[in-house]
């Protein structure tokens, strides 16, 4: 016999499990849009304009459902003394967001939906762990920016080159009420793309940013995978028409809910988890665009990995985020080989040149770059890492047996300040 469970109303879990639940502001943010009838024409003819693209020509000619597109993030920190955000946060951050985006997170073996939990394809990371890409900006303890969007002067930290790089704000939010009955926590929001460019981005709040050890619910980094989700053109599960409208999330692979599911409940054959939604029996409550807590938040599908990579699209309105030139995005390492072109000089000796089953690799560091260690990595010009290591003296070898035909780039670098004045880059070419 099926266990039917009916959630008609969230506000009588919340009571009485007595927690605190996190509620992001997204709908509050497209509620502004959608009651502006100029700005609702003008996104109305856009996204209908980018269906035709996705439909007729992205999902035909561009399609890719093993590729991996990687992007490039900025953070911008809002703290006091009391909250601040370490590298080390920000490191966990963007591996919890890494395995979100990339279904490394194991779904239940018995879960109705474990078959359609897909791989997004997508990676994030920073190019650099320094005050060019992570700002940092130090306000007076119990400051919070509880509408952090809706005036200039509230930002804290203008975008940095919004068209190239997701620029994500860092800050305490404070907390929501709607009700004065149930307490929640604002855990942030995020614009779908092709609204306004002055507002967008991604606000987080700082008490969800990263793993929360002491944060009960939403303790391993998931949320900023539900705004990154929004940011990359997937709604909420529930919509952003607000609580009970069943908006969903504009994808056909997931079912309509009518609110967020605050309370992890399984979802077997026997275990039926209602949607409050005619014609949609069960939720898909392990989904990123739900608001489960941590612990039960795994899956994206392929429809909705799909509609992201079509706004990443050639002609889609996330794709200027794409570089031309692909990177391998590894967390804080050299990502671009353009840029790690700046330093490419004599120091690093490399024979033969070409070659084909080994390259002995020599250093040249003399005077103030003479060093006990330093660490090495050779890519190929897709920017896929092929071999990584440590100097413990002057020179080392590395196979190439199996590498195929090409140029390949190696990189030398101190780990202890990893900038581009301290990293040295050579190239060679593998013949077969």
């Amino acid at each position: 016999m099926k266990y039917f469970i009916l959630l008609l109303t969230i506000f009588f879990q919340t009571t009485i499990f007595g927690q605190v639940y996190r509620h992001f502001l997204s709908t509050d943010l497209e509620k502004t849009y959608q009651s502006n009838p100029e700005w609702k024409q003008k996104i109305r003819e856009k996204e209908i304009e980018f269906e035709q693209y996705y439909l007729n020509e992205f999902l035909i000619f561009e399609k890719d459902d093993q590729a991996e597109i990687n992007v490039q993030v900025v953070f911008n920190i809002l703290q006091t003394e009391e909250k601040k955000v370490s590298f080390d946060q920000i490191k966990a951050q963007l591996e919890a967001l890494n395995a979100a985006f990339s279904n490394e997170i194991r779904m239940p073996d018995d879960d109705y939906y474990k078959d359609q939990a897909y791989s997004a394809g997508i990676q994030f990371c920073v190019p650099e762990y320094n005050d060019k890409y992570i700002r940092v900006k130090n306000f007076p303890n119990g400051t919070t920016f509880q509408t952090l969007f809706s005036a200039q002067d509230e930002r804290g930290l203008e975008p940095y080159e919004s068209m190239k790089f997701i620029n994500i704000w860092v800050a305490d939010l404070g907390k929501y009420d709607p009700t004065g009955v149930q307490e929640f926590a604002v855990a942030g929001y995020a614009q779908l793309p092709l609204r306004d460019p002055v507002k967008d981005g991604i606000v987080i709040d700082i008490d969800h940013f990263g793993l929360q050890p002491d944060n009960e619910l939403y303790d391993k980094g998931y949320t900023l995978a539900h705004l990154m989700g929004i940011y990359l053109g997937i709604r909420p599960i529930w919509g952003l028409d607000g609580d009970g409208q069943c908006g969903g999330d504009g994808v056909d692979d997931t079912p309509v809910s009518n609110v967020p599911t605050y309370v992890c409940l399984p979802q077997t054959d026997n275990y039926v988890v209602g949607t409050g939604c005619w014609g949609n029996e069960r939720r898909m409550n392990k989904n990123f665009m739900d608001n489960i807590p941590d612990e039960c938040a795994t899956m994206f599908t392929l429809g909705q990995r799909r509609k992201m990579h079509g706004n990443l699209g050639k002609k889609g309105p996330r794709g200027s985020l794409v570089p031309e030139s692909p990177f391998g995005c590894e967390s804080g390492n050299p990502s671009n080989l353009t840029e790690l072109s700046l330093n490419s000089n004599s120091i690093i000796k490399i024979s033969p040149n070409p070659a084909n089953s080994y390259i002995n690799i020599s250093l040249a560091l003399g005077g103030n770059l003479a060093i006990t260690e330093k660490k090495y990595a050779v890519y190929n010009l897709t920017g896929q890492i092929k071999a990584q290591g440590i100097f413990f003296n002057d020179n080392t070898e590395i196979s190439v047996e199996d590498w195929t035909s090409g140029i390949y780039f190696i990189v030398v670098f101190d780990d202890k300040d990893p900038t581009v004045k301290n990293r040295y880059t050579s190239k060679f070419e593998v013949i077969k």
